[in-house]
């Protein structure tokens, strides 16, 4: 088969969520956030572990993934979550666009990664009524629309 190459996984321990998963995109390699409450004195909203470990090698195109703590408060009328979905798998990588439209705004572009298909999991602190748009290069894939938690 092709010459698949080692990578380093670089260190996002700490890092605000966002920030990550901008900076994790342009590796061009799968990833997928988990959540849960901080414990003891961690900060809110940034990347507490993630597995493979930093400065480990491993493969291109390893999937990576990351366990973020849950922002404490969030304000009025916003939502905190993980948007998960299953794209089919790609015989080679597909380009991905992945844009927030918050509601009355035109979309913007949060990220362009080359991504083989399967599991794709997106974290976000947006309004409620945001729309996680998901493109190929192609056509639009997927729209989620974050709405406010069933009372």
């Amino acid at each position: 088969g092709p010459h698949i190459g080692l990578v380093k996984i670089p260190d996002y321990l700490g890092l605000r969520f966002y920030d990550a998963l901008i900076s994790y995109s342009e590796l061009d390699a799968p990833f997928i956030f988990y959540s849960r409450q901080a414990e003891g004195d961690e900060e809110y909203g940034v990347i507490v572990s993630q597995q493979p470990a930093p400065d480990a090698d491993v493969d291109e195109g390893t999937l990576v993934q990351f366990m973020i703590t849950e922002p404490e408060e969030v304000e009025e009328e916003w939502m905190f979550g993980i948007y998960q979905e299953v794209m089919r798998d790609y015989p080679t990588h597909i380009t991905l666009i992945i844009e927030i439209a918050r509601p009355g705004e035109d979309p913007v572009e949060l990220l362009t990664m080359k991504h083989p298909g399967g599991l794709i999991s997106i974290p976000y602190l947006e309004p409620i009524g945001t729309e996680i748009i998901i493109s190929s290069s192609l056509r639009e894939l997927f729209r989620y629309e974050i709405r406010a938690p069933v009372e």
